[in-house]
């Protein structure tokens, strides 16, 4: 999804309801929370390399792990660095991520 996104400085200062004088783009994309994405589902699906029966419990399984947003249909807002319920940005080790998708895999022992 974040291959897909974008960042709109109007709609982002309307939903994250920043001051009508707060216009400093620079400051405001340096410091945002999230780009937007409003690819379709099969370019998503595509993307992502999973099968159209995946894709629901794709994106409420990223929605869980506050990863992204749903804003309306078919459009997202996707964090740039994920949040915990407590707002504490979430950093995800490379090993740790490299182990969990290795166990979703079966491995044939020979």
């Amino acid at each position: 999804m974040r291959s897909y996104g974008y960042f709109d400085f109007d709609e982002y200062v309307e939903i994250k309801d920043l001051e009508a004088e707060y216009n400093d783009h620079q400051e405001v994309y340096r410091d945002r929370e999230f780009d937007f994405c409003e690819a379709e589902r099969l370019v998503l699906i595509e993307k992502a390399g999973i099968h159209p029966r995946s894709f629901n419990n794709a994106i409420e399984n990223l929605i869980e792990n506050n990863l992204v947003k749903r804003l309306e249909y078919q459009k997202w807002a996707v964090f740039i660095l994920p949040r915990n319920n407590k707002g504490t940005k979430i950093y995800y080790k490379r090993d740790f991520l490299n182990k969990k998708i290795m166990n979703s895999y079966k491995h044939e022992r020979k």
